[in-house]
């Protein structure tokens, strides 16, 4: 009785297989693989197994590459140079993207120019890779390329490029034909809970004016305000121009010393200088939109 059942059943699956294979759509059989396959999983694993470790001990896979060795190295060292540089240019586009981010609303009306040279003469100034088809007009305020800072205005844009004059160009901030002064306030950065913030200093509005070689001073502070108001070297001067109001707030240099002026005592001579060389700067943002 076994034995007809056994030819039963495998008469039966013998038909299974005709069907499935010569009359069923293949769209219908298909629906039923996976449930055959998994069935068949105990056994197919193991044959499996046995069969991919006799394979390659006797006949293992080979690679196509017939190169010789020296030639391969050549090419990984090539390929991991090529990887550095991209990884360099993908770090420096995040930190665009950052510095851009941190510019806050500051950002959405500054475009980013190249710098391409400096003033032949004696003036403190860049020349940078823009004109005024791209929206340049003088005035315009210059601020570092993270927008940390200022750095200038836009002094003239015509068709094949735009001339800065920074902030340290002796005379910028004046009272001279431009019409322009450099008006700003005093913060102090301290350290709390070990962070460094900011805190303002309560000292009368200065004028700052550029001095040339990379400095700023600032001339109509009397002494009696110095002293009340506690300013020291290192204390920082941030801008509080009208002309520029979105940008109250932003840095101008850092004190770098305080002394009486030799022609009028009774003020002080306090040295600003920024916090980069000016014009060794490699690109700059101007504020092109927004008043």
């Amino acid at each position: 009785m076994p034995h007809l059942k056994f030819q039963h059943v495998f008469a039966g699956l013998l038909l299974m297989s005709v069907l499935t294979a010569f009359v069923l759509p293949v769209r219908i059989s298909n629906r039923a693989h996976p449930e055959v396959q998994a069935l068949f999983a105990p056994v197919s694993l193991p044959v499996r197994a046995i069969a991919r470790r006799i394979h390659d001990a006797v006949a293992p896979d080979g690679s196509p590459d017939r190169r010789v060795d020296e030639d391969i190295r050549r090419e990984n060292q090539l390929l991991r140079s090529e990887l550095s540089r991209v990884d360099e240019q993908l770090h420096a586009l995040e930190g665009q993207v950052a510095a851009k981010k941190g510019l806050g609303t500051l950002g959405e009306y500054t475009t980013q120019f190249s710098v391409i040279g400096g003033d032949p003469g004696f003036r403190e100034s860049l020349q940078i890779r823009g004109s005024s088809f791209e929206g340049l007009k003088e005035h315009m305020p210059v601020l570092y390329p993270d927008g940390s800072g200022i750095v200038g205005e836009v002094q003239r844009a015509g068709v094949a490029g735009a001339q800065i004059r920074l902030i340290t160009d002796a005379g910028f901030g004046s009272r001279d034909a431009a019409g322009y002064t450099l008006r700003a306030g005093f913060k102090r950065y301290v350290s709390e809970n070990g962070q460094a913030k900011a805190v303002p200093i309560a000292a009368p509005q200065v004028l700052v004016q550029g001095i040339g070689k990379n400095q700023m001073v600032i001339h109509l502070l009397p002494m009696e305000a110095v002293t009340a108001a506690g300013l020291r070297a290192g204390d920082v001067v941030v801008l509080d121009e009208p002309n520029w109001p979105i940008l109250k707030g932003v840095y101008v240099g850092t004190i770098i010393s305080i002394e009486k002026s030799k022609l009028t005592p009774q003020f002080a001579e306090i040295i600003v200088e920024p916090q980069k060389v000016l014009i060794r700067l490699r690109d700059v943002l101007v504020m092109t939109k927004g008043e």
